[in-house]
């Protein structure tokens, strides 16, 4: 959950988002989020919604679309992305929130119903899966993935930390790290946020996530 060892932090530079994707298996039928959605309140409390953990993002964005539908799903925490896969992956849950690597590497047996982030996937094999705008859920505002940043510890001189900003913002600029973000799926923030920028973007994403975590009991 959310401790409040981010407050001792001094933002440097943003690097990445990691979207997360929302799959089933192929075998359950639903093509669609709307589908499942609609199975989802039609039998309240019966589908399993699986999560990397309560502590993680996975957990947080769970939490929050259980909230948006009235609780309908079983929010089911697993000890990391490989037991949550491991548990879609054998029928064992219904449906898993999944980084994109996570959904190439079974791309044979899961369907992608929708991506959790305003932008399309970078990966040729993913860039079809809908956005929740193109899905009809424009409204429900979930956390997206994971957010990579480079921070330092608070009270950092700022002489430091400007010099910092630089070099993490031109190797952020440069050709092979846009190359490798491409390569990886990952997709770069609203806009590119340093020092002072960076700590407020972090603020509104906890201001976000905050409520979610309150109803979820992950606050210490």
């Amino acid at each position: 959950g959310l401790t409040d060892g981010y407050k001792q932090l001094d933002g440097i530079g943003s690097i990445n988002w990691d979207p997360f994707i929302i799959a089933v298996l192929k075998s359950q039928g639903w093509n669609s989020m709307k589908d499942l959605i609609e199975a989802a309140k039609k039998n309240p409390g019966k589908i399993s919604l699986g999560n990397a953990g309560m502590g993680g993002a996975t957990g947080v964005a769970s939490v929050a679309i259980n909230l948006a539908f009235g609780n309908v799903f079983n929010v089911t925490p697993f000890q990391g992305g490989n037991d949550l896969r491991a548990n879609v992956l054998g029928g064992h849950c219904d449906v898993g929130i999944f980084s994109q690597s996570e959904i190439l590497a079974n791309q044979d047996v899961l369907v992608p119903l929708v991506i959790l982030y305003h932008e399309h996937s970078a990966l040729d094999d993913l860039k079809n899966v809908p956005t929740l705008n193109e899905a009809g859920f424009e409204n429900l505002k979930v956390p997206g993935g994971s957010f990579k940043s480079i921070s330092v510890k608070k009270g950092t001189p700022d002489a430091a930390k400007k010099k910092l900003a630089e070099i993490v913002k031109k190797a952020y600029q440069s050709q092979a790290y846009q190359d490798f973000m491409k390569e990886k799926g990952l997709l770069p923030p609203p806009a590119y946020y340093e020092l002072t920028e960076l700590d407020d973007y972090f603020d509104e994403l906890v201001a976000a996530y905050t409520p979610i975590m309150e109803a979820a009991g992950l606050l210490k």
